[in-house]
């Protein structure tokens, strides 16, 4: 760390200020889910902040050489969270993490892993797809939207679906606070609901009250 010229120490420092950053960020997002809080966890807090750290009080150790090929993750989640904080897609964010994850291979095996990148490449993408869904459902609550006013003709808790008077598809409860609610009006064929629906799936109901 101390033998380094003021060029690649500042840059050594950029990459941890950067990581610091894109944590701090996290908590302004609109929106954000466990699946992002554990890619910056892991990429910026661990590869990054922990492993700097490590790198400065204990200069002797081994920490230098894995800091020295996941540096640059802190500036590919700070990127990464700036993207999340605009309304638009949040697999953006893939374009930052494939550079972090060619980087670090291929620094760590000493040649490009095109193959390895595009794997993990598509394992991200489906990962950001349930995402997406997730963040589309929480930004519609937020925004207050106005309830659907149904009559249940039929209800069944063991599969968490239920069918309303006028439409022939089922409905389904979608995630835990839906649950929780649709439990504590504990339900019956016939009565008369409030629901809000996921707007992009439509036969996913996110919120249901009296």
């Amino acid at each position: 760390m101390y033998d380094r010229t003021k060029l690649v120490a500042g840059f050594d420092l950029s990459c941890f200020v950067a990581a610091v950053a894109a944590v701090v960020l996290m908590f302004f997002l609109p929106a954000s889910t466990f699946f992002q809080w554990f890619l910056v966890g892991l990429f910026a807090g661990v590869n990054v902040i922990i492993i700097f750290l490590i790198m400065f009080f204990y200069p002797d150790t081994s920490a230098e050489d894995t800091y020295l090929a996941r540096k640059v993750w802190g500036w590919c989640m700070l990127a990464s969270v700036i993207i999340w904080m605009f309304p638009i897609p949040v697999n953006w964010a893939l374009i930052p993490l494939t550079v972090g994850i060619l980087i670090e291979t291929s620094v760590e095996e000493g040649e490009l892993k095109i193959g390895q990148t595009c794997l993990v490449f598509m394992f991200f993408a489906i990962c950001f797809i349930y995402t997406q869904y997730n963040i589309d459902k929480k930004l519609h609550l937020q925004s207050n939207p106005v309830p659907e006013v149904v009559v249940l003709s039929n209800y069944d808790r063991g599969q968490s679906v239920f069918f309303i008077k006028g439409q022939d598809n089922c409905l389904k409860l979608d995630g835990y606070k839906a649950l929780k609610q649709a439990g504590e009006l504990d339900l019956e064929k016939g009565d008369t609901v409030k629901i809000v629906r996921h707007p992009n799936v439509h036969k996913h109901v996110i919120k249901i009250t009296r």
